[in-house]
Protein backbone atom coordinates (compact mmCIF):
# COMPACT_ATOMS: atom_id res chain seq x y z
CA UNK A 1 0.00 0.00 0.00
CA UNK A 2 1.42 3.39 -0.76
CA UNK A 3 1.91 5.53 2.29
CA UNK A 4 3.44 8.74 0.83
CA UNK A 5 1.33 11.97 1.78
CA UNK A 6 0.87 15.66 1.48
CA UNK A 7 0.23 16.91 4.99
CA UNK A 8 -0.14 20.97 6.77
CA UNK A 9 3.15 22.28 7.41
CA UNK A 10 3.34 23.56 11.05
CA UNK A 11 4.92 26.32 9.14
CA UNK A 12 2.22 28.62 7.81
CA UNK A 13 4.49 30.37 4.95
CA UNK A 14 5.92 26.25 3.66
CA UNK A 15 3.96 24.07 1.71
CA UNK A 16 5.72 20.82 0.57
CA UNK A 17 5.51 18.06 -1.63
CA UNK A 18 7.70 15.48 0.09
CA UNK A 19 8.01 11.51 -1.25
CA UNK A 20 8.21 10.31 2.33
CA UNK A 21 4.86 12.02 3.10
CA UNK A 22 6.66 14.10 5.87
CA UNK A 23 6.85 18.19 5.46
CA UNK A 24 9.98 19.97 5.16
CA UNK A 25 10.98 22.76 7.07
CA UNK A 26 12.70 26.06 5.18
CA UNK A 27 15.11 26.52 7.83
CA UNK A 28 18.34 24.49 8.65
CA UNK A 29 18.71 23.67 4.75
CA UNK A 30 22.59 23.27 3.02
CA UNK A 31 22.69 23.91 -0.22
CA UNK A 32 25.06 22.63 -2.96
CA UNK A 33 28.26 23.73 -2.41
CA UNK A 34 30.74 24.85 -4.63
CA UNK A 35 33.01 22.52 -7.44
CA UNK A 36 36.31 21.89 -6.85
CA UNK A 37 38.77 21.91 -9.37
CA UNK A 38 41.51 19.84 -10.44
CA UNK A 39 44.44 20.19 -12.64
CA UNK A 40 43.68 20.58 -16.51
CA UNK A 41 41.94 17.73 -17.11
CA UNK A 42 38.55 18.46 -18.58
CA UNK A 43 35.10 16.51 -19.63
CA UNK A 44 33.42 17.22 -22.87
CA UNK A 45 29.62 16.66 -24.82
CA UNK A 46 28.77 17.30 -27.84
CA UNK A 47 24.99 18.19 -28.38
CA UNK A 48 23.32 18.09 -31.58
CA UNK A 49 20.10 20.60 -32.32
CA UNK A 50 16.68 19.10 -33.63
CA UNK A 51 16.95 19.42 -37.62
CA UNK A 52 16.38 22.85 -38.75
CA UNK A 53 17.60 25.01 -35.85
CA UNK A 54 18.14 28.61 -36.82
CA UNK A 55 21.89 30.10 -35.43
CA UNK A 56 19.94 32.51 -33.08
CA UNK A 57 18.30 29.64 -31.75
CA UNK A 58 21.64 27.51 -31.25
CA UNK A 59 22.94 30.83 -29.80
CA UNK A 60 19.99 31.14 -27.32
CA UNK A 61 20.10 27.46 -26.17
CA UNK A 62 24.15 28.14 -25.29
CA UNK A 63 22.33 31.00 -23.37
CA UNK A 64 20.82 28.41 -21.14
CA UNK A 65 23.54 25.64 -20.83
CA UNK A 66 25.66 28.03 -19.75
CA UNK A 67 23.35 29.26 -17.38
CA UNK A 68 22.92 25.68 -16.34
CA UNK A 69 26.45 25.29 -15.36
CA UNK A 70 26.64 28.26 -13.39
CA UNK A 71 23.25 27.29 -11.63
CA UNK A 72 24.75 24.08 -10.70
CA UNK A 73 27.88 25.14 -9.39
CA UNK A 74 30.25 24.51 -11.84
CA UNK A 75 33.25 26.79 -12.48
CA UNK A 76 34.97 27.67 -15.59
CA UNK A 77 32.75 25.71 -18.07
CA UNK A 78 32.66 26.14 -21.72
CA UNK A 79 29.97 26.50 -24.14
CA UNK A 80 30.31 26.95 -27.76
CA UNK A 81 28.63 26.77 -30.71
CA UNK A 82 30.52 24.67 -33.30
CA UNK A 83 29.38 23.66 -37.08
CA UNK A 84 25.71 23.43 -36.00
CA UNK A 85 26.24 21.83 -32.68
CA UNK A 86 27.14 23.11 -28.99
CA UNK A 87 30.08 21.77 -27.23
CA UNK A 88 29.73 21.97 -23.73
CA UNK A 89 33.37 21.62 -21.98
CA UNK A 90 34.13 21.64 -17.93
CA UNK A 91 37.07 21.21 -15.72
CA UNK A 92 37.45 17.75 -14.23
CA UNK A 93 36.84 16.91 -10.63
CA UNK A 94 34.37 16.60 -7.98
CA UNK A 95 31.29 18.55 -8.74
CA UNK A 96 32.58 18.90 -12.51
CA UNK A 97 33.85 16.48 -15.01
CA UNK A 98 31.19 13.68 -16.81
CA UNK A 99 28.67 13.98 -14.06
CA UNK A 100 28.27 17.40 -14.22
CA UNK A 101 27.47 17.20 -17.42
CA UNK A 102 24.71 13.95 -17.39
CA UNK A 103 21.11 14.95 -18.78
CA UNK A 104 22.54 19.03 -19.24
CA UNK A 105 20.35 17.87 -22.50
CA UNK A 106 17.55 17.42 -20.66
CA UNK A 107 14.30 19.85 -22.02
CA UNK A 108 13.37 20.26 -18.03
CA UNK A 109 9.64 20.21 -18.52
CA UNK A 110 8.17 20.01 -15.50
CA UNK A 111 4.40 19.51 -15.16
CA UNK A 112 1.98 18.73 -12.48
CA UNK A 113 -0.83 16.71 -13.59
CA UNK A 114 -3.47 14.58 -11.23
CA UNK A 115 -3.45 11.16 -10.97
CA UNK A 116 -6.27 9.45 -12.15
CA UNK A 117 -4.98 5.59 -12.40
CA UNK A 118 -1.91 3.97 -10.88
CA UNK A 119 -0.80 0.75 -10.97
CA UNK A 120 2.63 -1.28 -10.35
CA UNK A 121 3.95 -4.23 -12.68
CA UNK A 122 6.27 -6.97 -11.65
CA UNK A 123 9.47 -7.06 -13.56
CA UNK A 124 8.95 -8.38 -17.22
CA UNK A 125 5.17 -8.28 -16.94
CA UNK A 126 3.10 -5.40 -18.05
CA UNK A 127 0.34 -7.06 -15.87
CA UNK A 128 -0.81 -4.32 -13.20
CA UNK A 129 -0.86 -5.47 -9.31
CA UNK A 130 -2.63 -2.91 -6.97
CA UNK A 131 -0.58 0.72 -6.21
CA UNK A 132 -2.74 1.54 -3.28
CA UNK A 133 -5.81 -0.09 -1.45
CA UNK A 134 -7.32 -1.54 -5.00
CA UNK A 135 -6.77 -1.34 -8.55
CA UNK A 136 -7.70 1.71 -10.15
CA UNK A 137 -9.14 1.87 -13.70
CA UNK A 138 -9.97 5.52 -15.12
CA UNK A 139 -13.62 5.33 -16.29
CA UNK A 140 -14.33 7.17 -20.25
CA UNK A 141 -17.26 8.54 -19.22
CA UNK A 142 -16.01 10.07 -15.97
CA UNK A 143 -13.06 12.05 -16.99
CA UNK A 144 -12.83 13.95 -20.14
CA UNK A 145 -10.28 12.99 -22.77
CA UNK A 146 -10.03 9.57 -21.56
CA UNK A 147 -10.64 7.02 -24.16
CA UNK A 148 -10.92 3.13 -24.02
CA UNK A 149 -7.88 2.79 -26.40
CA UNK A 150 -6.23 5.11 -23.82
CA UNK A 151 -6.88 3.02 -21.01
CA UNK A 152 -6.36 -0.19 -23.01
CA UNK A 153 -2.39 1.68 -23.65
CA UNK A 154 -2.16 2.26 -20.10
CA UNK A 155 -2.94 -0.97 -18.56
CA UNK A 156 -0.44 -2.53 -21.85
CA UNK A 157 2.13 -0.56 -20.28
CA UNK A 158 5.44 -2.05 -18.93
CA UNK A 159 7.18 0.30 -16.80
CA UNK A 160 9.81 -1.61 -16.30
CA UNK A 161 11.38 -1.80 -19.90
CA UNK A 162 14.26 1.14 -20.22
CA UNK A 163 12.40 4.45 -21.90
CA UNK A 164 8.75 3.39 -22.45
CA UNK A 165 6.01 5.21 -20.26
CA UNK A 166 7.20 8.82 -20.94
CA UNK A 167 4.78 11.70 -22.43
CA UNK A 168 5.79 13.76 -25.02
CA UNK A 169 6.51 17.15 -25.67
CA UNK A 170 3.42 19.02 -26.12
CA UNK A 171 0.85 16.76 -24.47
CA UNK A 172 0.58 19.19 -21.12
CA UNK A 173 -3.31 19.46 -22.47
CA UNK A 174 -3.82 16.16 -23.03
CA UNK A 175 -4.12 12.28 -20.60
CA UNK A 176 -1.32 10.85 -20.70
CA UNK A 177 -0.43 7.66 -19.63
CA UNK A 178 3.67 7.67 -18.17
CA UNK A 179 6.20 5.43 -15.74
CA UNK A 180 7.99 6.46 -12.18
CA UNK A 181 11.25 7.38 -13.18
CA UNK A 182 13.31 5.77 -9.83
CA UNK A 183 11.04 3.56 -7.56
CA UNK A 184 12.49 3.10 -4.22
CA UNK A 185 11.52 -0.39 -4.21
CA UNK A 186 12.73 -1.36 -7.65
CA UNK A 187 9.04 -2.17 -9.26
CA UNK A 188 8.09 1.47 -11.09
CA UNK A 189 4.26 2.53 -11.17
CA UNK A 190 2.46 3.54 -13.81
CA UNK A 191 -0.05 6.10 -14.14
CA UNK A 192 -2.90 7.30 -16.19
CA UNK A 193 -2.66 11.61 -15.91
CA UNK A 194 -4.86 14.17 -15.91
CA UNK A 195 -3.60 17.32 -18.13
CA UNK A 196 -0.88 19.53 -16.60
CA UNK A 197 -2.02 22.11 -14.08
CA UNK A 198 0.81 23.38 -13.62
CA UNK A 199 3.82 23.66 -15.51
CA UNK A 200 7.72 24.91 -15.01
CA UNK A 201 6.39 28.43 -16.23
CA UNK A 202 4.97 28.28 -12.38
CA UNK A 203 8.22 27.55 -10.85
CA UNK A 204 9.85 30.56 -9.79
CA UNK A 205 12.90 29.25 -8.35
CA UNK A 206 14.52 25.79 -7.36
CA UNK A 207 17.38 24.89 -5.70
CA UNK A 208 18.82 22.06 -4.24
CA UNK A 209 18.83 21.02 -0.80
CA UNK A 210 20.03 19.01 1.94
CA UNK A 211 17.59 16.90 4.34
CA UNK A 212 16.35 19.42 6.97
CA UNK A 213 16.77 18.77 11.01
CA UNK A 214 15.18 15.41 11.76
CA UNK A 215 14.57 14.44 8.12
CA UNK A 216 16.34 11.31 6.57
CA UNK A 217 17.00 10.17 2.75
CA UNK A 218 19.24 11.60 0.17
CA UNK A 219 19.10 15.11 -1.23
CA UNK A 220 16.21 17.02 -2.09
CA UNK A 221 14.52 20.50 -4.46
CA UNK A 222 12.94 23.07 -3.16
CA UNK A 223 10.68 25.11 -5.30
CA UNK A 224 8.86 28.19 -5.04
CA UNK A 225 5.65 29.13 -7.03
CA UNK A 226 5.17 32.14 -8.65
CA UNK A 227 2.32 34.20 -7.05
CA UNK A 228 -0.03 33.17 -9.49
CA UNK A 229 1.41 29.33 -9.32
CA UNK A 230 1.04 29.17 -5.59
CA UNK A 231 -2.45 30.54 -5.96
CA UNK A 232 -2.81 27.65 -8.46
CA UNK A 233 -1.44 24.84 -5.95
CA UNK A 234 -3.21 25.90 -3.05
CA UNK A 235 -6.69 25.55 -4.96
CA UNK A 236 -5.75 22.30 -6.55
CA UNK A 237 -4.64 20.59 -3.46
CA UNK A 238 -7.90 21.72 -1.81
CA UNK A 239 -9.16 19.71 -4.41
CA UNK A 240 -7.64 16.71 -4.44
CA UNK A 241 -7.67 16.32 -0.79
CA UNK A 242 -11.52 15.69 -0.99
CA UNK A 243 -10.32 12.62 -2.99
CA UNK A 244 -10.29 8.78 -2.16
CA UNK A 245 -7.01 7.16 -3.95
CA UNK A 246 -5.80 7.32 -6.37
CA UNK A 247 -7.66 10.31 -7.28
CA UNK A 248 -6.14 12.48 -4.37
CA UNK A 249 -2.38 11.90 -5.70
CA UNK A 250 -0.64 14.56 -7.68
CA UNK A 251 2.34 14.13 -9.81
CA UNK A 252 5.21 15.92 -10.62
CA UNK A 253 6.82 14.85 -13.82
CA UNK A 254 10.10 16.13 -15.52
CA UNK A 255 10.07 15.83 -18.74
CA UNK A 256 7.44 13.19 -19.45
CA UNK A 257 8.79 11.12 -16.27
CA UNK A 258 6.88 10.88 -13.11
CA UNK A 259 9.19 12.06 -10.21
CA UNK A 260 6.80 11.44 -7.54
CA UNK A 261 3.45 10.95 -6.98
CA UNK A 262 2.44 11.40 -3.27
CA UNK A 263 -1.27 11.79 -1.87
CA UNK A 264 -3.13 15.18 -1.05
CA UNK A 265 -4.19 15.06 2.69
CA UNK A 266 -5.24 18.92 2.94
CA UNK A 267 -4.80 22.14 1.08
CA UNK A 268 -1.86 23.17 0.92
CA UNK A 269 -0.67 27.47 1.38
CA UNK A 270 2.81 29.42 0.97
CA UNK A 271 3.62 28.96 -2.27
CA UNK A 272 7.20 26.13 -1.82
CA UNK A 273 7.55 22.94 -2.11
CA UNK A 274 10.02 20.51 -1.83
CA UNK A 275 10.68 17.35 -4.30
CA UNK A 276 12.29 14.69 -2.10
CA UNK A 277 13.99 10.99 -2.86
CA UNK A 278 16.57 9.39 -3.37
CA UNK A 279 18.51 12.03 -4.85
CA UNK A 280 22.45 12.09 -4.62
CA UNK A 281 23.97 15.81 -4.25
CA UNK A 282 24.98 16.14 -7.99
CA UNK A 283 21.45 14.62 -8.76
CA UNK A 284 19.97 17.41 -7.38
CA UNK A 285 22.27 20.00 -8.48
CA UNK A 286 21.64 19.69 -11.74
CA UNK A 287 17.71 19.00 -11.79
CA UNK A 288 17.50 21.73 -9.72
CA UNK A 289 19.66 24.06 -12.50
CA UNK A 290 17.46 22.33 -15.26
CA UNK A 291 14.34 23.73 -13.53
CA UNK A 292 15.77 27.58 -12.79
CA UNK A 293 16.59 27.96 -16.54
CA UNK A 294 13.64 26.56 -17.98
CA UNK A 295 12.74 24.87 -21.23
CA UNK A 296 15.33 24.59 -23.93
CA UNK A 297 14.74 26.56 -26.75
CA UNK A 298 15.99 23.48 -29.33
CA UNK A 299 15.73 20.22 -28.21
CA UNK A 300 19.10 18.55 -28.22
CA UNK A 301 20.17 14.98 -28.36
CA UNK A 302 24.17 13.90 -26.86
CA UNK A 303 26.94 12.32 -27.50
CA UNK A 304 29.02 10.21 -24.78
CA UNK A 305 30.95 12.09 -22.41
CA UNK A 306 34.10 12.74 -23.58
CA UNK A 307 37.16 12.68 -20.58
CA UNK A 308 40.63 14.69 -21.97
CA UNK A 309 43.61 14.39 -19.40
CA UNK A 310 45.64 17.73 -19.57
CA UNK A 311 49.29 15.34 -19.51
Amino acid sequence: MDTRRIRRTPLPTLAAVALTGTLLAACGSEKADDNDLSGGNTASVLLHPAAGATAGQLDATAAVLRKRLEYAGVKNGKVTVENGTIKVMVPDGPGGGADALQGIEKDGRLEFRPVLSAARASAGSGAPTPADATPQTADPAKYPGVTAELVAAYNALDCTRPGTGTANAGQSAQVVAACEDKPQDGTPERYLLAPAELTGSDVQSAEAETPTSGQTGGWQIALTFTTSGADKFTKITGRLADNSLPTNRFAITLDGRVVIAPSVMQELTGGNAVITGQFTKSEATRTAAVLRTGNLPVALTADPVVTNSAK
